[in-house]
């Protein structure tokens, strides 16, 4: 008899989730956690005035807390700025954006103190997409969820993706 187990069950245990878009998966998931605390959000988010803002718009729209966390002028996020909210204890999700489909250079760091606080970690790769293709930033693989927008590289005209990896 061969018997053979999981050398990695995080390759098996990930669950999809279809949206019209990435701004409906990102509103399921804060909707499903019924959180207790505030909501950190970076402090750089795009708003229009065709679609106003795929990130605020579902924060507003659920009623929870939020604060915001600096970023740099590249758009990459300070450790010694971020570490002492992550450890404040006022915190149970963190919204972690690859801005323009670039990996943030430290997550890393970042979701190893998230995950010493016990935060959840959302990570947005709305304008990165690489779920199940060989990528060697491993980006889509920190969060606890992730979302992607289909649309934005693939011929359709609609579709959001969440993964839940935990």
């Amino acid at each position: 008899m061969i018997s053979k187990s999981a050398e990695n069950i995080k390759n098996y245990k990930n669950e999809l989730c279809y949206f019209n878009s990435a701004r409906e998966g990102w509103s399921t998931i804060l909707k499903s956690l019924n959180l207790p605390s505030n909501v950190l959000l970076p402090s750089y988010i795009g708003v229009t005035d065709r679609e106003g803002s795929g990130i605020f718009d579902p924060i507003i729209n659920s009623n929870v807390s939020y604060d915001f966390y600096d970023l740099n002028d590249d758009l990459s996020i300070p450790l010694n700025k971020i570490t002492s909210q992550l450890e404040s204890g006022n915190y149970g999700l963190i919204l972690l954006v690859h801005y323009f489909g670039f990996k943030i250079k430290n997550i890393e760091e970042i979701v190893k103190i998230c995950k010493k606080n016990k935060i959840v970690v959302v990570e947005d790769c709305a304008h990165l997409y690489n779920y199940n293709l060989y990528d060697y930033s491993k980006a889509g693989t920190f969060g606890d969820f992730v979302f992607y927008s289909l649309h934005k590289f693939f011929p359709i005209k609609k579709g959001g993706m969440v993964v839940q990896n935990n």
